[in-house]
């Protein structure tokens, strides 16, 4: 019985096993300089460049474009004193959610904002739905940085 085995599957079994070890034997490591964006060794860690943001006091700055389509704007003022966004306290909707329409006052959170697409799809209310109250998960501010490796993704246009 164990010689009919061999005869029809033992050499199959065979053939697998050495098809393994031979594609253990040609896998190469794969060096630190290799993985990610880094291009260099992971124990060569350098510090990163100072983040230079652009932008003073809200109402006097100049908006850079979204990256793309969709993109949350960039916020283009500095942040200083308007934080740490709470449960109780959010300095950003005080003149984002105002409700004004004058173009001279601050772009105001869209309507999507005033959805809660979890709890209420659909229903539009008059305060920031709380899955879009922590502002600054999505808008960040705008800074004009070196990228971190070259691309070809280009703006929408729109700020």
């Amino acid at each position: 019985m164990l010689a009919a085995w061999l005869l029809a599957g033992g050499g199959a079994i065979a053939w697998l096993v050495g098809a393994y070890r031979a594609a253990e034997e040609s896998r190469a490591a794969i060096s630190d300089r290799d993985l990610g964006l880094r291009r260099t060794a992971l124990a060569d860690d350098r510090v990163p460049p100072v983040v230079a943001y652009t932008g003073e006091s809200p109402g006097n700055n100049a908006r850079i474009p979204r990256s793309y389509e969709g993109a949350p704007p960039l916020i283009p003022h500095n942040l200083e004193g308007m934080g740490p966004i709470t449960r109780e306290e959010n300095f950003c909707v005080a003149c984002h959610a105002s409700g004004s329409t004058d173009p001279a006052d601050p772009p105001q959170v869209p309507k999507s904002h005033l959805i809660d697409w979890r709890a209420a799809p659909g229903v539009l209310r008059e305060q920031v739905a709380g899955a879009r109250w922590s502002c600054t998960a999505c808008h960040v501010r705008q800074s004009t940085v070196p990228a971190l490796v070259q691309n070809t993704f280009g703006s929408s246009g729109r700020d």
